[in-house]
This record gives structure tokens, C-alpha cells and sequence, in this order.
């Protein structure tokens, strides 16, 4: 479990007290700005907690969830990615298995998918963590026509 039950409860017990120092004004249950922080801190502690491997596996089965509809091909991962899935499935990011045999090879067009994902919200969610975190190792070119840029934008 990415998040465990001991964390979980800490958690509640302190949005409880900020519902009751802070309560809403139509007098419902709502997110509040506590609730947003805590999502957000969650999110950046679940992604700072991942391997290189797991961000990446993360990446490429979101990808294929928009791309392709949740398929995935086994050519494009190995069994560090594979075990990047177990992860995911048991600490609520996402849920995946292989396609069934008999649909194997059916598939029309070029790719050969063999495997399924369904992200939850907090997969989507840390998925686009990702790829933010992967946005801010840009390369050494990259770096270079940001800056110019930057410089550029100084100027005017």
C-alpha cells in the first residue's frame, strides 16, 4: 500500500479538526483548500517515493490510456515494468492484467498489445507528476534555448 492505514487516519483526524475550525458555510461536506494541500503533498510524496523505472512505467501506461485505450505491448516493457504494474495495482494507481488469449493477435493495425491498464484519479494524478518532473531534465540544448529565450524575454 503507497499510502499506509496509520498515515490514513492521522490524516482524517486532522481534516476533522479543520472541518470543525473551518466549517463550510451551506454547512456541507466539501473540499477545502486543507483537502487540495493534503492531495497535492500526497501526490509529490507517492512520486519522490518511486524508482526511475516506476515513474517511466507510470508514464507509458498513461500514455497508452490516452493514446491507445489502456493497451499495452509487452515488446515495450520488461520485468522491472511488470512489476511496476503489481505495484501500481496494489497501492491504488492502476489497474492492469493481460489481454485474454483468444483476443491476442486480433488487434487491428500494427501495434500487438498483450496487456491492459486503467488508471485511478491518483494515477492520473501522479502520472502527471511525472511528467512534470521529467519536463524539468530538459538536456543540455534544451537549456540552452531556454535560457536565450529568457534572455530574449529581458530584453523587450
Amino acid at each position: 500500500m503507497i499510502i499506509n492505514e496509520k498515515f490514513r487516519a492521522a490524516v482524517e483526524k486532522a481534516r476533522a479538526i479543520w472541518m470543525e475550525e473551518n466549517p463550510p458555510e451551506d454547512g456541507r461536506d466539501a473540499v477545502t483548500p486543507f483537502d487540495q494541500f493534503l492531495y497535492i503533498a500526497a501526490v509529490e510524496a507517492i512520486v519522490a517515493g518511486m524508482t526511475k523505472d516506476q515513474r517511466s512505467q507510470l508514464v507509458y501506461m498513461e500514455c497508452c490510456a490516452v493514446d491507445y485505450g489502456g493497451l499495452l505491448e509487452a515488446r515495450r516493457m520488461n520485468a522491472e515494468d511488470l512489476k511496476a504494474m503489481e505495484f501500481f495495482k496494489a497501492g491504488g494507481l492502476a489497474d492492469s492484467g493481460r489481454i485474454p488469449a483468444a483476443l491476442l493477435g486480433s488487434y487491428p493495425g500494427r501495434r500487438q498489445p498483450t496487456h491492459w491498464c486503467e488508471l485511478t484519479d491518483l494515477g492520473w494524478a501522479c502520472a502527471a507528476a511525472c511528467r512534470r518532473m521529467r519536463s524539468l531534465n530538459r538536456g543540455t540544448f534544451a537549456d540552452k534555448v531556454m535560457k536565450m529565450v529568457e534572455e530574449r524575454r529581458n530584453e523587450a
